[in-house]
Order: structure tokens, then C-alpha cells, then sequence
């Protein structure tokens, strides 16, 4: 079996020796081309989570306009926003399928 020998030079002037046998130096090879490949693949994962969540963000954000744009109607037709219970700090904001109701129990 034959080796490799290895001679790096450090930060502080000092000189690292590594002796990889040849089966080593395949390993680490394999290993190299192994994460590069699962590198690509964990990029394009993140690219992707990414560019989901940005549309899902947009969606939501609509949905939330839209449902506070349904609610000032309720409000400029009337319908309580709250039930009515006597201390303030009881009362529960009420849900625009409830709100749509009480327009239509009128």
C-alpha cells in the first residue's frame, strides 16, 4: 500500500505533516464529492423553502387585507365587533361568519 505524505503550512509558522494511505486518500475523495453533491441539493432545498414561504407570506397578507376590508363593512353597516358582556376586558371580538349572521338576522 502506498502513502501520501502531506505538508501544510500553518498560521503561526508551524508545518502540519499528514502521512493518508491510499485508501484515505480515496475516502476522502468520495466524502468530498458525497457533501458537494449534497451541498447542490441543500441549496436548492433552501431556494425553493424560500421562494414557498415568499408566495404563502403574499397569500396570507392578501387574505388578512381582505378579511380587515370585510370587517370595516360590517362596521359601517352596523354589526358589532364585540360581544356584549358587561366588563370590558370579557368582551371577544366576533368572527366575520358571526358578524355576516347578525347582518342577516336584521
Amino acid at each position: 500500500m502506498s502513502s501520501i505524505t502531506i505538508v501544510v503550512s500553518g498560521t503561526e509558522y508551524e508545518t502540519v505533516q499528514m502521512e493518508l494511505s491510499s485508501d484515505q486518500v480515496v475516502d476522502l475523495y468520495n466524502l468530498r464529492k458525497t457533501q458537494a453533491t449534497k451541498i447542490i441539493e441543500l441549496e436548492k432545498k433552501i431556494k425553493d423553502t424560500e421562494q414557498s414561504l415568499k408566495y404563502a407570506q403574499d397569500g396570507r397578507t392578501k387574505a388578512e387585507e381582505e378579511l380587515q376590508q370585510a370587517h370595516a363593512l360590517m362596521s359601517a353597516l352596523g354589526i358589532v365587533e364585540r360581544t356584549n358582556e358587561e366588563e370590558t376586558y370579557y368582551r371577544k371580538q366576533l368572527t366575520l361568519s358571526t358578524r355576516i349572521a347578525l347582518y342577516l338576522a336584521k
